[in-house]
């Protein structure tokens, strides 16, 4: 038994032995494959990171190009800025005192615009050069050529929906400021006025000839016109900025010269070249309660006295109306 006991440790030790020659053959491959591969991973690893520094220099490349485009914008909106600013008083006394708005110079605006255009568009696509290789570099060039063709067609007012002014005769603002009239030949144009701009949002054509005269009503939400047409004209706002004509007055027979209202806006006198002066009474709405035909010149103005009970012919000193306390009207030459 202790023989076969000694035969069996040597066997175990033999065992041991081939498994050590085993293991040692198989660490001495690991070792050969990864000295054989080290080189190649140590190029491929440095590779990976100029890859990576590349990726990081195409990035900046094309944040630079984003960036480039910001600016292009902001250049853009600040000429736009430029552009328009303005003071509404000064737009008003050119209104009023040389009978057009002050009106943008096109033809520089267009050449400011034109002169940044081509020069960033020559930038970026100096810089698209670069990536010529992707189908979106393809997009951007056929965008900037788009951005040229539009650069060069000249610059027409009717794209922005502006229209100069034709002869201004008369002008009138709201109590709030928010609404300008302006009478242009036979039409007038209502304007909104909103954050120092403004904007034409409704054309009233329901004279036939030049408008000379627009009063806003301090108590309603109307306005009175006079034109060269005979008529008076009463329009009333039916929603927001909206207007339509209410009422017309038209028992004179030539122009009318002058238009007067009361405080109370329940009376308005009218002078006309047929030297006749109506005045109109409200009730449900306007109508002539007396006409004085005593004039023998073409009536050219009107005044009120200030206790509004009196209407003088401008330049004489008789008066020609006088409302007695039962609100009639009495003949004061």
């Amino acid at each position: 038994m202790h023989r076969q006991f000694r035969i069996q440790s040597k066997q175990c030790n033999e065992l041991q032995k081939v498994a050590k020659l085993i293991q040692d053959n198989h660490n001495k491959k690991i070792d050969s494959v990864e000295q054989h591969n080290l080189g190649n991973i140590k190029s491929i690893d440095l590779l990976y990171k100029t890859l990576d520094q590349l990726k990081s220099q195409i990035n900046q490349q094309i944040d630079q190009l984003i960036e480039n485009t910001n600016e292009w914008i902001k250049y853009l909106k600040e000429i736009g800025q430029k552009y328009i600013k303005y003071s509404f008083f000064d737009q008003l006394d050119n209104l009023i005192n040389q009978n057009k708005l002050r009106e943008l110079d096109y033809s520089t605006l267009n050449t400011e615009i034109n002169t940044i255009n081509n020069s960033w568009s020559q930038n970026i696509i100096t810089q698209l050069n670069q990536f010529k290789q992707f189908e979106l570099t393809k997009t951007c060039e056929k965008q900037l050529t788009n951005l040229n063709s539009i650069i060069q067609q000249p610059f027409n007012m009717n794209q922005l929906g502006i229209n100069k002014f034709n002869r201004m005769n008369a002008i009138a603002i709201n109590n709030n400021n928010s609404i300008v009239l302006a009478g242009c030949d036979n039409t007038i144009k209502v304007f909104e006025f909103k954050q120092e701009f403004l904007k034409l949002i409704q054309l009233l054509t329901e004279h036939q000839q030049n408008v000379y005269t627009l009063n806003f009503m301090k108590k309603s939400t109307q306005f009175i016109s006079r034109s060269r047409d005979n008529q008076i004209i009463i329009q009333c706002m039916v929603q927001e900025n909206q207007w339509i004509c209410q009422q017309k007055l038209n028992e004179h027979q030539s122009q009318i010269n002058c238009l007067l209202l009361n405080n109370d806006e329940e009376l308005i006198s009218s002078g006309s070249d047929d030297k006749k002066i109506k005045f109109w009474t409200k009730k449900n709405e306007l109508a002539c309660s007396f006409t004085n035909t005593d004039s023998k010149n073409q009536v050219q103005g009107l005044s009120l006295n200030e206790k509004q009970n009196r209407v003088y012919l401008v330049n004489m000193k008789c008066f020609l109306y006088q409302q007695q306390s039962n609100n009639k009207i009495k003949n004061g030459i």
